[in-house]
């Protein structure tokens, strides 16, 4: 029976994926992917189907960089703006999420103080720490 329910459960998780589409994209990673001379598809590429980011990508860092730079997420530099990343988190997740059994907070907090080599790497380090939380309050 236990072998049964975890199968089960493996099998819904999985159909609940949200992927990225295009239309998430903002008027920020349009204005980052002219600046920057990128194409939709390699963003979108950025992200695997469980939207975690690619680790390593120095254009995609440079993207993010600047798409959090722009939308006030990353200020000072590569200092993570807590606060913002909790709404943009709550609205765009959280909420959609009708079963969701984490808050923005739960997400972000554990996340916050995470670094990387440089901003962009700091964002990936930071964004990808925060779907693993996601993903596993899921299983």
């Amino acid at each position: 029976m236990i072998c049964f329910k975890f199968v089960l459960t493996l099998l819904l998780n999985i159909s609940l994926v949200r992927t990225l589409k295009v239309s998430d994209l903002d008027e920020h990673d349009y204005d980052c992917m002219k600046l920057l001379n990128l194409t939709v598809d390699f963003v979108m590429d950025g992200f695997n189907r469980y939207n975690f980011l690619t680790v390593g990508d120095s254009e995609l860092n440079e993207f993010v960089s600047c798409s959090w730079s722009k939308a006030g997420y990353l200020t000072g530099g590569s200092k993570i703006d807590a606060n913002k990343i909790k709404v943009w988190m709550h609205e765009n997740l959280v909420k959609k999420t009708p079963d969701a059994k984490v808050t923005a907070e739960d997400l972000v907090e554990p996340c916050r103080d995470v670094t990387g080599r440089d901003s962009g790497d700091t964002v990936v380090k930071v964004y990808n720490c925060m779907m693993t939380i996601w993903w596993q309050s899921r299983w």
